[in-house]
This record gives structure tokens, C-alpha cells and sequence, in this order.
């Protein structure tokens, strides 16, 4: 037992045996030591039992014991510890003195004066209630008791001594001498049985204070708050100051503990050093100091970094095999900035989670390593600051991200990388690392990025300025199916800037859903979220894409088709010419009568066998381009050979293409879409003009539209007053049977009388079985309303709009588009497009 017995003070820490100066029940075998703690040792149910000491201390002393309750205390489960006591037997009814109890009905550490029986003690300080309402309570309990008889009761529920809380006072002067120290203990069943467990019991005077305090200690807490550590409890009186010397802030002092203070602000104060000055500080036996200064301490005030002000440097992912560094994942980080930084306003992003951190600090202009906690100590003669993450998550190998964004999830930095990021295939296997080439450089893809032997914190390996004077352009824009757009920049740039989908605006209502770069660099494919409409330009708008040193795109506006695929009858063959003149060369013209805009890409020209099937093949251009609805297209290999022979108006509908041969005599010439016959001709000499002496240099042409293509005499020899010829425009032959099919009986109608005064549309036929839709569609080509849709007409009649629309749309004043599409049995078209105007409404 170690134990020094003077009149001055007893310590206890139960290191020997019990025997000496302790005395208790059942011959003391009710405890025993175990371990290095004092432990109950009765296995009685519903009994008592106690160990006691002697002890001279009754005032002027400060009693302080460890306890560990492994049970819920309750009435018939508790501890009573006897600071005072005139009987060695605590088990006796005539015992006079003080008690704390821990435990009973309310679970509570209070303290007791007895007198007498144990059941007419009184509690004279009635302590915090549902302290040892738990399985395992451990406590370190004090008790203070100055010369005039004044108790303090204070509890740590930590079981440390450092966090000491008052349970409360009481002034008591019945009992100043006392005779023994002891414990008592009410168990009942066995469940509590051999769980009470004791150590480190104290018993001391309290030596007269003659020193004044000082400060013991002055930190930073956190942005608002520094924290003050006397060598004492101390006593602030009305005459004490206290400030901190060069800053002129306002504060609030809290009291944490008897000793500890902390100042409280409203606004962090700036980041610098700071000291403490106070006067007249009293301890609380009346000592003062007049004055007191601090050490300085170093307090940091938060401070959002700026997105180049913070980058990712350098990022380990696959260390093995080991080459250069240790065996160990990392990233490191480089603060750019002048400012301290706390890394527990930061987060880095993976595939696989997040890392957070705790408040390490960033010193201005340093690196940070960041590695796991249990391969740190592998660092430490690579860089200077090397910190671990509260949990680290592996980092993938052959492709992944790494995000720097700060609390409130703005992106910082940010890296993708891949094997090709290396740029180097010796280094895919592992052991070499990832570093940034040019921190000036905004590109963060694999523009910026290398592999390198590696240099955690420091200045990286391969650093090199690679800022770009060249401004990006796009060259290209490919519309690869209706919902895939290709473009094509004149340069590199970087992934991580061209994969944003919010980099590429597109109207009419589709959105870029993803953006996927191809290995150059400079080929991005966009994914839309629905289809464009056929036959409408869209305008697509890229924005925000720089070279690395972050000069914008010159041009960022885009117009974008998608066009209906051809099918049979969309294009229609209107002229040929198979038998040039000398010096001259073959021609055909076709028409577009699908009524909309058609990509002619990949579309094929091809001349027929003996047998009639398609012969030799010619796609006319693989690259896009368009033909507008009802316009005509002239096909020649060279158009100056055509317009010596032929009245040529302008050379906008010609297009330069190596036709395949005509026969002179007869043959046949096919539209084709892949293997598709979109419309054929077959044609004969002897369908020219039966008088003409020789047909050598004139073309033949189609009458109707309407009529198909093989119809007898659809086809006939051009005019003499035209030249032979109408290569580009509309056919001398041509008959616009179209013009009177439809007719508005007026053309300007008031929105609010549409009711009584409707939009009347006549229509003339020569024959029935023609089935019509009529559409009205407003300026931006949206259908308002189908008055008929696909319906059986006859040879003539009228249709009436009274303003119906679809959705409830709101009329509007303005110009607004009839159009009839119609079609029949025999596979003939037309399309009649007539405007009106609309007025009286809003505009």
C-alpha cells in the first residue's frame, strides 16, 4: 500500500495490499485489490458492508476520490464515502459527520450530514440528478472545505480531474473534528454484486494561497474564440481589466472551468499574433496581480481561398511498384495563396467518397501532403507538412477525378486522369506519379497534367509554363443522328473544360445531357436529351471554353439541322440531260417535293443495267448539305461546260459531282438513299419532240409533279425558246396546276370575331381521292391547330377555321401559315403554303 500518514495529508492509489491502517467488515475481506483499484468483494445479497481508515482532516481540507459504478445505482444500489466519521464502524447506528452519496433514487452525487441513524441524514447539497443513470459510471468526485465549515461538491464525469463541475455549496459547522475516512455500500442481488471499484483517494490540507495568479496558458480556439489557462481559480472584481493588445475588438469573457476563460467574439479577428494584458486579478484567497502579460499566440481567421488560389499538385495512385517514393497513395495540394488556410473548411472529392479533415493548418505558399494516417510517418523527410484525412479512400488506378471544393461545395480544383495522362507507356504499370505541369495553366485535364518520378512537397519535377496564345475556334460542326451533335476544335483543350455539359446551349427546347472528348483532345460528341425537330434550324451556343492560358473561343454561335430522312417520292427527277453536244456533258436536275429542308449527305446517283437494276454508284458528298423545300438541284461534273450550251440564271442550285455515264439512247438513272430507290427514271430518245431533226444537246424535261416520274409524256424535250434547257430553275414544259388549289377568301381576319367571322379556305380539285391535312402554324413554326386532318376531299368545297386551338394556345396578332399537305393512292404530293394575317390580339 502506498500511503504516507501524516497529519498533514493521506494519498491512496491502492498499488499494495489493504491490511494496513484499513479496517472493514467481514475482516476487511468484503474489498479486496484488483488490478490497481479498490473492488467490492462481497457476493452477499441485500447486505451492507464498508472499509475504513483513520483521519484527522475535517476542515481546511479537499477530499478527491476516482470511482467506477459498473451497474444503474437506484435506492437499494449505492455508495455513501464518509469524509467525516467518529465511528470506524460505518455500519454503526451513532455515527456523526458528512457523507457523499453516489447514487440512490435519483442517481445523483450529493452530500449528507448524518447524526445518528443513517435513515435521519440530511443532504446539504443536492447534486446534478441522473449522473450515474447509466450500466458504467465513471466519476472523479471533490470535495472542498474552507476553515469556517463551507463545503464545494464538484463532479467529473469524465473521470479525469480536468473537468470538474459544481454540484453546489453548503455552509455546515456542526462536525469540525473527525476520527475516519471510509466507504459503505448497499447492494442488493447478485447482478450488482463485485462491481464497485475505487482508486486515488485523497485527503489534504488546504495550504494557505500567499502566491497572486498568473497565466498559465493563451491559445486559439477557433476563429472566434481564444481561450485563457490561469495557474489558479481566480476572482474577476469590478477594477479588472482585460484586453488584447493591438486588436481593438469587442469580446465576452465565458468561464469554462475555475481556471479557464475563454474570449468570445462576434467577428473572427484578423489572422496575427496576439497577447493578453490584465489588471488587478485576484486570486480567490484575495491575491492579486497587478499585472499580467501573456506569450503571444497565433490566430487564424478563416478564409475562403479563390479557385486559383488553391491547386492540386501532384496525386499518387498507384505507388507500386516502388521506384521513387515511398509505398504509399497521396495528394498533395499547394496553397498559392498569402493566407493561412484550415483544412477543415475543405473537401476532396473521389469516385469511391469524400475526405474530410480536421483544422490542420496551410501556411501561405507551402505544399501539403495528404496521405493516410498509417503510412504519415513515411513522409516526414519528404515534406514539411504532411496531414491525414478523419478516414482515406483508396485511389482507382487506371482512371478517375480528384475535387478540392470548400464547405459550401464550390469546386476549388479539380483533376481527371486516365493511363494516357502519363504520356508516357513505361510509367502506366506504376511507380511514378501525376503532376501538374503549370499552375498558371487553367486547363486541369490531361492537357496540364504528366507522369514524373515524383516531388511531394515541393516544386514539381516537371514544371513548366505552357500558357497558349493561340485562341480556340470551331472548325467543324457534325450532326451525327437526331439526337448527337460532333464538333471539332482548331486545338487541344482541356477534359475537364469540355466535358461541362453547361458549356453548350441549344434552343428549342433539347439540352446537352453529356459530353464525351475523344483521345485527341479536340473532338467532343454531345448527347442530347431528346431529338431536335426535324426540319427546324437550331442555334447552338458554346460558351465558356478556353485555350489553357484562358483565351476565349472566337466563335460561339452555331446554327444546327436535323432533316428527315429521305424516303420514296421526297425527291423527284425534273430534268436530264443524257445527250450533250460536242464539248458538253450530261446534267440531271431534281426537285425537292417533300415540303421540307432534306440533307442530301450520302445520297446516290446511279445509272441502270440492261435489266434495269442500279448499275454504277456515285454518293454525291458524304459531308452534309442541304436543299431547300421545292428547289430544284442541278448535278454536272462541270458546270462552265453547261452554261455555254444552256441559259444558266445562277450557279447557286448547281452542284459540281461525277455523275455516272448515260446511255446515249436509253437507260435509266436512280435517286438512291444507301439501297433505297427514292425515284428512277427510264428514259428514251424517242421521247423527245418527234419532229426535231436532232435531239444532240436537249435536255428533257418533267411536266408534273403530280404525275409519276414513267408517266407517258411526264417527260418531254425542252423548249426552243428556253434553249433547250432550264438547267437549275423551273422546266419550259412545267404546268403549275398547284396555284388555285387552295385560296383564302380574304387575307386579314379580327382575332376576337373569328367565332362569327372565320378564316374560310376554298379548294379546287381536278379529281377526287385526295386526302388533305391543313395546318395553321405561327411565325416560329409551332401547329396551333389541324382544322382536317388526313381527311377524304373532293373536287372542291371549303374549310373553316374559327380560331380552335390546341393546348388552349393564345392566339396572338400577327402573321400566321396555312399549309395543306396532300397526297394520294398513286403516290403523288403537293404541298400549298398561303399566310394571313391575324389582328386585334396581344402582340
Amino acid at each position: 500500500m502506498l500511503c504516507k500518514i501524516t497529519s498533514a495529508q493521506i494519498v491512496e492509489d491502492f498499488t499494495f495490499d489493504i491490511k494496513e491502517n484499513w479496517n472493514g467488515s467481514n475482516g476487511g475481506l468484503d474489498f479486496k485489490i484488483e488490478n490497481g483499484k479498490l473492488q467490492s468483494n462481497s457476493t452477499l445479497p441485500n447486505s451492507n458492508f464498508y472499509i475504513s481508515r483513520p483521519n484527522k482532516i475535517a476542515t481546511h481540507a479537499v477530499w478527491e476520490f476516482w470511482v467506477n459504478l459498473k451497474f444503474n445505482t437506484s435506492n437499494s444500489n449505492y455508495v455513501d464515502v464518509y469524509l467525516i466519521s467518529n465511528r470506524e464502524d460505518l455500519k454503526s447506528s451513532n455515527i456523526q459527520g458528512y457523507f457523499v452519496r453516489i447514487g440512490g433514487t435519483d442517481d445523483e452525487v450529493s452530500l449528507y450530514k448524518r447524526n445518528t441513524t443513517l435513515s435521519t441524514s440530511i443532504k446539504i447539497i443536492d447534486g446534478q440528478n441522473g449522473l450515474t443513470n447509466s450500466t458504467n459510471s465513471t466519476l472523479k468526485i471533490q470535495v472542498i472545505r474552507n476553515e469556517e465549515g463551507d463545503f464545494e461538491l464538484f463532479v467529473d464525469k469524465t473521470g479525469t480531474g480536468k473537468n470538474y463541475v459544481l454540484q453546489g455549496i453548503a455552509s455546515d459547522k456542526t462536525y469540525i473534528q473527525t476520527a475516519f475516512f471510509g466507504i459503505y455500500i448497499q447492494q442488493s442481488t447478485a447482478s450488482f454484486h463485485l462491481k464497485h471499484f475505487f482508486d486515488d483517494i485523497s485527503i489534504k490540507e488546504i495550504e494557505i494561497d500567499k502566491e497572486a495568479p498568473n497565466i498559465l496558458e493563451f491559445k486559439s480556439i477557433d476563429s472566434l474564440t481564444l481561450e485563457v489557462v490561469f495557474t489558479e481559480p481566480i476572482n474577476f472584481k469590478s477594477s479588472t481589466t482585460i484586453e488584447i493588445i493591438n486588436l481593438l475588438q469587442t469580446f465576452t469573457v465565458v468561464q469554462k472551468n475555475p481556471t479557464t476563460y475563454q474570449l468570445k467574439f462576434l467577428i473572427p479577428p484578423a489572422t496575427g499574433n496576439y497577447r493578453l494584458k490584465i489588471k488587478n486579478l485576484d486570486d480567490m484567497a484575495g491575491n492579486t496581480s497587478e499585472e499580467l502579460t501573456s506569450l503571444s499566440v497565433f490566430h487564424i481567421r478563416p478564409y475562403v481561398p479563390k479557385s486559383n488560389e488553391l491547386s492540386l499538385n501532384e496525386v499518387m495512385v498507384d505507388p507500386t511498384p516502388v521506384l521513387n517514393q515511398p509505398n504509399a497513395e497521396y495528394i498533395e495540394i499547394w496553397n498559392r495563396s498569402n493566407h493561412y488556410l484550415i483544412m477543415d473548411q475543405l473537401k476532396i472529392i473521389l469516385p469511391n467518397g469524400t475526405l474530410t479533415f480536421k483544422n490542420d493548418t496551410i501556411p501561405p505558399k507551402n505544399y501539403i501532403v495528404i496521405i493516410s494516417l498509417n503510412t504519415k510517418n513515411l513522409f516526414n523527410s519528404y515534406a514539411s507538412i504532411v496531414i491525414s484525412p478523419n478516414t482515406w479512400l483508396a485511389l482507382r488506378n487506371e482512371s478517375g477525378f480528384v475535387k478540392l471544393i470548400d464547405t459550401g461545395g464550390r469546386i476549388l480544383d479539380e483533376m481527371e486522369y486516365d493511363l494516357n495522362t502519363y504520356k508516357d507507356s513505361k510509367m502506366k504499370d506504376g511507380g511514378y506519379s501525376l503532376e501538374l505541369l503549370d499552375p498558371d495553366n487553367i486547363c486541369r485535364g490531361n492537357l496540364n497534367w504528366a507522369g514524373s518520378k515524383g516531388s511531394p512537397g515541393k516544386e514539381n519535377i516537371i514544371y513548366q509554363q505552357q500558357l497558349r496564345e493561340e485562341r480556340p475556334n470551331i472548325i467543324e460542326v457534325n450532326l451525327q443522328t437526331s439526337s448527337t451533335i460532333q464538333l471539332k476544335f482548331s486545338i487541344p483543350l482541356d477534359t475537364i473544360m469540355l466535358k461541362n455539359p453547361s458549356h453548350y446551349q441549344i434552343n428549342n427546347g433539347a439540352k446537352v445531357r453529356s459530353v464525351s472528348v475523344k483521345a485527341d483532345l479536340k473532338t467532343v460528341e454531345l448527347t442530347l436529351t431528346e431529338p431536335l425537330r426535324a426540319g427546324i434550324v437550331h442555334q447552338l451556343k458554346v460558351e465558356h471554353i478556353k485555350n489553357c492560358g484562358g483565351s476565349i473561343i472566337l466563335e460561339n454561335s452555331f446554327d444546327v439541322l436535323h432533316t428527315k430522312k429521305i424516303e420514296a417520292n421526297d425527291l423527284l427527277i425534273n430534268e436530264i440531260l443524257f445527250n450533250p453536244k460536242p464539248g458538253g456533258v450530261d446534267y440531271l436536275e431534281i426537285y425537292n417535293a417533300s415540303g421540307t429542308l432534306l440533307n442530301l449527305s450520302g445520297l446516290i446517283i446511279a445509272n441502270g443495267d440492261k435489266n434495269g437494276h442500279p448499275m454504277v454508284k456515285r454518293v454525291i458528298d458524304k459531308n452534309p448539305f442541304y436543299l431547300e423545300p421545292e428547289a430544284y438541284l442541278l448535278l454536272t461534273s462541270e458546270k462552265d461546260k453547261v452554261s455555254n450550251y444552256f441559259k444558266v440564271k445562277t450557279f447557286i442550285n448547281f452542284y459540281e459531282f461525277n455523275l455516272p455515264a448515260f446511255a446515249l439512247e436509253q437507260g435509266r438513272v436512280f435517286i438512291m438513299n444507301n439501297d433505297e430507290i427514292i425515284d428512277q427514271l427510264q428514259y428514251h430518245q424517242d421521247m423527245h419532240f418527234g419532229l426535231m431533226a436532232d435531239p444532240k444537246g436537249v435536255a428533257l424535261e418533267r411536266v408534273s409533279f403530280l404525275r409519276s416520274t414513267n408517266e407517258p409524256s411526264n417527260f418531254l424535250s425542252a423548249s426552243s425558246d428556253a434553249g433547250y434547257g432550264t438547267p437549275g430553275y423551273i422546266n419550259s414544259v412545267s404546268k403549275d396546276v398547284e396555284k388555285d388549289i387552295m385560296q383564302l377568301k380574304k387575307e386579314v381576319y379580327n382575332i376576337k370575331t373569328l367565332e362569327s367571322v372565320p378564316v374560310r379556305i376554298g379548294y379546287q380539285l381536278k379529281e377526287n381521292g385526295w386526302l388533305a391535312t391543313l395546318s395553321i402554324l405561327n411565325t416560329n413554326g409551332l401547329v396551333i391547330y389541324k382544322p382536317i386532318n388526313n381527311q377524304l376531299l373532293g373536287k372542291e368545297g371549303e374549310i373553316f377555321w374559327h380560331g380552335e386551338s390546341f393546348n388552349n394556345f393564345k392566339l396572338r396578332q400577327g402573321i400566321y401559315l396555312l399549309q395543306m399537305d396532300l397526297f394520294n393512292l398513286k403516290g403523288q404530293k403537293m404541298k400549298i403554303k398561303k399566310t394571313f394575317v391575324l389582328y386585334g390580339g396581344d402582340k
